[in-house]
């Protein structure tokens, strides 16, 4: 585990104990969302099938060490300023629902390290992201969803596919 995973699961475990925690106060629940989502952002950031083979015919390498915040994320980024085609950075368990796993859990360390563990981020294509909302998978999970053997679902539903491949983000941990 990487410095900082290491640095936002200290964090995530501490918050998510606190007794009588009231998530409805200010911008806690956004903070503790935002601290699940770097969590995952830190690690390999995989490519859907769609995204490889986009990324294939302009010719860039594929997997490997990126700045990914620099390079693909937002309309800033470098790949967008020369194509003008935009990725998202999807997480496949939205962390709207790793938040409540972690906060239904014995809020045990161990345990809330491998509910974020299995988890993934996926860059997809625009609109592979807008199809997700379009079917309602946007911030949901499907019925087939568990958080231990299936995280898969609503991916599924929409037929997406996720390759092997994957970029390692070496830059700022985006969200």
């Amino acid at each position: 585990m990487n410095k900082n995973k290491e640095l936002l699961l200290e964090m995530i475990y501490r918050v998510s104990s606190i007794e009588n925690l009231d998530l409805t106060a200010g911008d806690s629940k956004y903070l503790l969302s935002n601290m699940i989502a770097k969590y995952t952002n830190s690690d390999k950031i995989y490519l859907s099938k769609k995204t490889k083979e986009l990324l294939e015919s302009k010719e860039m390498t594929i997997g490997g060490d990126v700045k990914y915040l620099s390079q693909f994320y937002g309309k800033t980024c470098s790949f967008y300023k020369k194509h003008k085609i935009q990725f998202v950075a999807d997480h496949v368990v939205p962390c709207n629902i790793m938040l409540s796993h972690i906060l239904n859990s014995d809020k045990e360390k161990e345990t809330i390290r491998k509910i974020l563990d299995n988890n993934r981020v996926v860059m997809l294509l625009k609109e592979e992201d807008e199809l997700l909302h379009k079917i309602g998978f946007g911030k949901k999970t499907c019925d087939e969803f568990h958080i231990e053997n299936n995280i898969w679902g609503r991916y599924n539903k929409a037929n997406i596919e996720v390759t092997d491949y994957y970029f390692v983000n070496t830059g700022s941990i985006f969200r």
